[in-house]
């Protein structure tokens, strides 16, 4: 894209605010927070759900990929890091990533190569090795990994994606740990086995399910105790007597947040399985994980299907793009964010759908974004509309304001936007009692006034409530006009007087719209409507009438929106 982004969000109004509020600080001086902000922002981000589809189970959301053997080593790069192949305590079979060994470091794995049909999986998977009569090593079929939301919990929490570089190991426990047979339910007890049964002519079968709790560290000591499984119905995960184990509701409250559920369900060519033990001198195994995904699909699969409660198929490179938003999944463009008006509280959606959140301003501030100090990323702005003060911040991080000053009449509406092609945002207003937009092409400082505008022209009706955007791709920001009451958009690809270049009707009534340039990225920016009712942003690719060519859910009914790039 040949300009910086700048947007601003086009919502009605907040409602009153007292007089009593301070103009020259904004709230985080007056805030103390009980929580650190880490653990708040992933709070936050668990807390934004999606609204829920029809699964197999109630609240479930699940996707599963299919891998095979990558090789077999006596390494454990979790257990026993150190020069490649720095010897382990027994041998180890590897599935997805190839290149795992006792020297990888996450920046080489992610990039490495897999075996699994989503390219994007390139974690790395291991358990001991299956050894048969003679010592030989058997090696697996198939490997499928499934991750699931699970706990699915009353209080409507949210799975969080693993952090890149996350590791952690599932114990040789019964049942977390057990073999059947293929054929077997994987939904009942008595199918399950502490040790490798005679299958007769099926083929033997492995089941390893993770810990789903979480406390926040990427790693622990033992690799074990950062991370536990949860409860059902007050008793513990798989304890004697609770039938359909997997299905647990809480987490402990020494760790609170929830992970993907993941399983390692693996399939071995051999079918008596009495004669069968594992590299460790055991006959139940324990497993390890090592996250080396590309995050950004990890995220966006954790988001759009574990907690949009979809129950996928087998997921790979030619259906990936079925469960994924081309909004969350495309390169570069902009991306859309919410902001809470009642606690000045920002949630910012990235690529992959990761939500990063922070607070900025105080109720009733009508929030917008734009690029102040051209550096190509857009960051929260201010406007305090009972007095025309504005509070720029030139990071996307909780703070108080970099640049104050004020500018046009209380009542008056912000317009952010680079309305001269500089490469810079600047702040200029619409004034909707008179239909009027006044156009200024530098900012303020120092609390001061910023004086009159360069220009002014008029522009639409009465109630109309302004975007602005680069229609044309020219680099130069020009006004539109949403019509919330019809859904009619229109807007002028020059900053002047006189009719509309370009109209059509997109939304409801009641939407609020934002403009970007996102899902077919080519310079235009085209609308986007946050829908109140459903908490759904509707996106469309092309300044046409028609559908919506893509939809994420996203935030709550009170929310703002607003649009920019929040990354270079």
């Amino acid at each position: 894209m040949s300009h910086c982004v700048r947007r601003v969000a086009t919502a009605s109004p907040p409602g009153p605010r007292t007089a009593t509020l301070l103009r020259a600080v904004l709230p985080f001086a007056l805030r103390a927070f009980a929580v650190s902000f880490v653990v708040l922002s992933f709070l936050i981000a668990a807390a934004v759900t999606a609204s829920p589809a029809s699964a197999a189970e109630d609240g479930l959301g699940r996707f599963r990929t299919q891998c095979g053997h990558s090789h077999f080593a006596q390494v454990d790069p979790i257990v026993n890091p150190g020069p490649s192949g720095t010897p382990s305590h027994h041998l180890h079979e590897f599935a997805a990533n190839t290149s795992t060994d006792s020297s990888s470091t996450y920046s080489a794995m992610v990039v490495a190569e897999t075996n699994c049909d989503l390219s994007a999986d390139t974690a790395a998977y291991w358990t001991p090795a299956l050894i048969g009569p003679g010592d030989q090593r058997v090696e697996m079929e198939k490997m499928t990994a499934y991750y699931s939301n699970r706990p699915v919990m009353a209080s409507g929490q949210a799975t969080i994606a693993f952090p890149p570089d996350f590791r952690m190991i599932a114990p040789a426990i019964y049942p977390h740990s057990y073999w059947n047979c293929v054929g077997d339910s994987d939904h009942t007890m008595e199918s399950r086995h502490a040790t490798p049964p005679d299958c007769g002519d099926r083929d033997l079968r492995l089941h390893v399910f993770f810990p789903s709790c979480w406390d926040g560290r990427l790693d622990s000591p033992n690799h074990k105790s950062h991370v536990a499984y949860g409860y059902r119905d007050g008793s513990v995960y798989g304890s004697p007597g609770a039938t359909e184990d997997y299905r647990i509701d809480a987490c402990p409250s020494t760790h609170p947040l929830k992970i993907p559920q993941v399983r390692y369900r693996i399939v071995y060519p051999v079918s008596n399985g009495s004669q069968y033990s594992l590299a460790d001198g055991t006959q139940l195994a324990h497993a390890d994980f090592w996250n080396t995904w590309d995050q950004d699909v990890l995220e966006a699969l954790t988001d759009q299907v574990l907690n949009a409660q979809v129950v996928t198929p087998d997921i790979h490179d030619g259906n990936l793009g079925d469960f994924l938003s081309l909004i969350d999944s495309a390169e570069g463009g902009e991306r859309v964010g919410l902001v809470d008006p009642t606690q000045g509280l920002w949630h910012l959606r990235h690529q992959g759908g990761a939500v990063e959140s922070f607070y900025y301003g105080v109720p009733g501030d009508f929030p917008f974004v734009g690029d102040w100090n051209c550096d190509g990323v857009d960051t929260p702005g201010l406007y305090r509309q009972s007095d025309g003060f504005v509070y720029l911040r030139n990071s996307n991080t909780q703070g108080i304001a970099d640049i104050r000053f004020f500018f046009g009449n209380p009542g008056d509406i912000p317009l952010a936007g680079d309305f001269d092609g500089d490469g810079c945002d600047t702040v200029s207003i619409y004034r909707p009692g008179e239909s009027r937009i006044y156009v200024i092409n530098e900012l303020g400082s120092n609390d001061g006034g910023l004086g009159a505008a360069d220009y002014s022209y008029l522009f639409g009706n009465p109630g109309d409530k302004p975007f602005v955007g680069d229609f044309d791709g020219d680099g130069i920001d020009t006004v539109g006009l949403h019509r919330e009451s019809t859904g009619l958009v229109y807007f002028r690809n020059s900053n002047t007087q006189g009719i509309a270049h370009h109209q059509y009707f997109f939304g409801d009534p009641g939407d609020r719209l934002v403009a970007g340039d996102w899902g077919i990225v080519d310079g235009d920016d085209t609308p986007a409507v946050f829908r109140p009712s459903n908490a759904v942003f509707y996106f469309r690719f092309t300044n046409t009438q028609g559908n919506a060519d893509d939809r994420i859910t996203f935030g709550s009914s009170h929310h703002l929106p607003v649009a920019g790039q929040w990354k270079k």
